[in-house]
């Protein structure tokens, strides 16, 4: 899945955070790598019993062990706290992005669910209607189907993206 706007993380971390109608008490987080593109969702702590930046050294583990290099992130949970005044999310944004300790990593943002309702510092709509957001990748759609060898951009970048894993793959194995 390409993420295309803030509602696709929130929905994605929806679904961890709030599966099946229960709340999980965890600290998930949603991974994506240079094109937006998923790469996972994993459970960071099974309970929250302190503030998110208490948990940096697991999602810098976390980070460590992706299959495929992470560009972007974005991090959900739930609270027990009424929602009335969210304005505490950005300061822990900027603490979270300010340290150096995500290095080439950006953090797009927090998504914290409650009983009635959720805050997000991730942008909500499309990233492109948003300014400071003009240098995330935008999706493409290219109709197909397509033959083996077209030069369209999708398929030629597909190609290349095939190349650089199995190239990393091969310089992991060896």
């Amino acid at each position: 899945m390409i993420i295309e706007a803030g509602y696709d993380v929130v929905q994605l971390l929806d679904a961890s955070v709030n599966k099946t109608g229960r709340s999980r008490r965890g600290l998930w987080m949603l991974s994506m790598d240079e094109n937006l593109r998923v790469v996972a969702q994993p459970r960071i702590a099974a309970r929250m019993h302190l503030p998110v930046e208490a948990y940096i050294d697991e999602v810098s583990l976390a980070l460590r062990r992706s299959p495929v290099p992470v560009r972007y992130i974005a991090l959900g949970y739930a609270t027990t706290l009424p929602l009335d005044e969210p304005f505490w999310l950005h300061a822990v944004d900027e603490r979270l992005s300010s340290d150096g300790w995500l290095g080439d990593v950006e953090l797009l943002g927090q998504v914290v669910f409650a009983r009635d309702g959720f805050v997000s510092t991730v942008p909500r709509f499309s990233f492109r209607d948003y300014i400071g957001l003009e240098h995330l990748p935008r999706s493409v759609s290219v109709l197909g189907p397509h033959d083996v060898g077209c030069e369209c951009v999708a398929c030629v970048h597909f190609e290349q993206m095939l190349r650089e894993n199995r190239q990393r793959r091969a310089g992991a194995s060896a």
